[in-house]
């Protein structure tokens, strides 16, 4: 697991033992790692671009955490997390838990 980071401040900083590099590395980084997978985790207005970045350096799946819907090659899979709506289920799921739990009187 690698991390990518274009604030200066953050890069070179290590995060549970692993190092943020400034996101100039990550094609060289995903070609001599021989990476597939890439996570996406940017503000929405720059969802695009990071996965046009990602696309160019060799990536063939994206795993994004960013509400906007992106536009990749038809190689090139996305699986889109919908953190607000999953918040939603696990919630409704809770709380039908809790009420089937509660004593019947």
């Amino acid at each position: 697991v690698v991390a990518f980071d274009t604030d200066p401040r953050k890069c070179q900083q290590t995060v549970k033992g692993k190092k943020i590099f400034p996101l100039g590395k990550l094609p060289n980084l995903v070609k001599r790692m021989n990476v597939h997978i890439g996570i996406l985790t940017v503000p929405e207005e720059a969802s695009q671009a990071a996965a046009d970045l990602m696309v160019a350096s060799g990536i063939k799946a994206i795993w994004s955490f960013s509400p906007s819907k992106l536009h990749v090659p038809r190689d090139v899979i996305v699986l889109h997390e919908n953190l607000p709506a999953s918040l939603a289920v696990l919630s409704k799921q809770l709380l039908t838990a809790q009420q089937q739990a509660k004593p019947q009187i």
